[in-house]
């Protein structure tokens, strides 16, 4: 059974990374000041203890539904990429040489930033990372006190080790992995922990909003910039900074989700956008590619702008464009695909019975 609010904060969250990679008209709450932990948060409220009993089934299915589809988006994204190298002679779109067992399966467990039109894939690979490490981690944790409470300190100090080690140059080849993991262990409790002692809460209210709203107030006029890059460990010097930001922006967005989800009907699009949130996520830095073309086509530009992956054009203007091109045409897609699946088990099925 699916979870409306979840669903329309993955909704929301998506709609967050799209914009963050193209736009910031928020002040209060940059993208990067919260949207990767959010995902994570999200992934968090699903985890079942059950999974602990079938570890090897648990593993198994998170590969299925998180490393498939990724590297079937990684090995397309490479011949994109090499396509492109001898077409235009684009150069600067991926790491070189382009296809190579480095950039196809082991880059990604790294930095993920392999492949330029997949550089959003690298937080597939870490949650599904995240989770693993976090089953083992947890299981053997409630051998020594099953206590939510106590679990919640310990997934926190987690967290902050994470960002300390950013802090102190933890942030190169496999440490990256490592720091990532540690910070993506606490938002990943928090969200079990949400769902377990939180959500039945009244911890949604105007008084509870105004206190986290002066909060980042105070926070945004001390420190201006209170954003930070999860995928490079780069939290600039702050240690709790990252952290507070973080479940401001949760917090945030939960209100909103919950609010949303007593009044929008089952078959929303936004929720339809969260339920294909992978496929938004993988796709949308190549839509963008796509709309620099044609304006680049249409304009008679200089085909070079098109090897930075961050070039947009006359982006003040036209970022409403991009966004929208970014969630409706893998949108469109993801449904094309299920679609497609659904009549090929039909047809299957029909086979099957015939058969019989």
């Amino acid at each position: 059974m699916r979870n409306t609010e979840m669903d329309i904060l993955k909704g929301l969250g998506i709609l967050i990374v799209v914009i963050g990679h193209i736009y910031e008209p928020f002040t209060w709450f940059p993208p990067y000041s919260f949207h990767m932990a959010l995902f994570i948060f999200i992934s968090g409220y699903f985890y079942k203890p059950n999974y602990e009993t079938d570890v090897i089934s648990f593993i198994k299915k998170r590969f299925i539904s998180l490393a498939v589809p990724y590297f079937y988006y990684n090995i397309f994204f490479c011949f994109v990429t090499i396509f492109l190298l001898y077409k235009y002679n684009l150069s600067g779109l991926g790491m070189l040489p382009y296809f190579s067992l480095h950039n196809l399966f082991v880059e990604p467990f790294i930095s993920g930033h392999q492949f330029h039109f997949f550089l959003a894939g690298w937080f597939v690979i870490q949650l599904l990372i995240t989770q693993i490490i976090f089953l083992f981690l947890y299981k053997f944790f409630k051998k020594i006190n099953n206590n939510l409470y106590f679990a919640l300190l310990f997934f926190a100090i987690l967290s902050l080790l994470g960002v300390y080690l950013g802090n102190h140059g933890f942030n190169e080849g496999w440490k990256l992995l490592i720091g990532r993991t540690l910070f993506s262990l606490g938002f990943f409790y928090l969200g079990y922990f949400y769902k377990e002692k939180l959500a039945s809460k009244q911890i949604f209210n105007s008084y509870y909003l105004f206190v986290m709203l002066i909060l980042q107030i105070i926070l945004i006029y001390n420190f201006k910039d209170i954003t930070y890059i999860m995928v490079f460990e780069n939290y600039r010097g702050h240690l709790f900074l990252p952290i507070i930001v973080s479940i401001n922006g949760i917090y945030l967005f939960l209100f909103i989700s919950r609010a949303l989800s007593k009044v929008l009907p089952g078959k929303d699009i936004l929720i339809t956008i969260g339920q294909k949130s992978f496929h938004i996520l993988a796709n949308h830095l190549f839509v963008f590619f796509l709309i620099n073309f044609i304006y680049v086509k249409r304009h008679n530009l200089d085909m070079k702008v098109l090897n930075n992956v961050y070039y947009r054009f006359y982006v003040d203007k036209n970022w409403i464009i991009y966004v929208t091109c970014a969630i409706i045409l893998p949108l469109l897609f993801a449904l094309t695909v299920q679609k497609i699946r659904s009549k090929l088990v039909v047809i299957r099925s029909s086979k099957a019975l015939n058969n019989h």
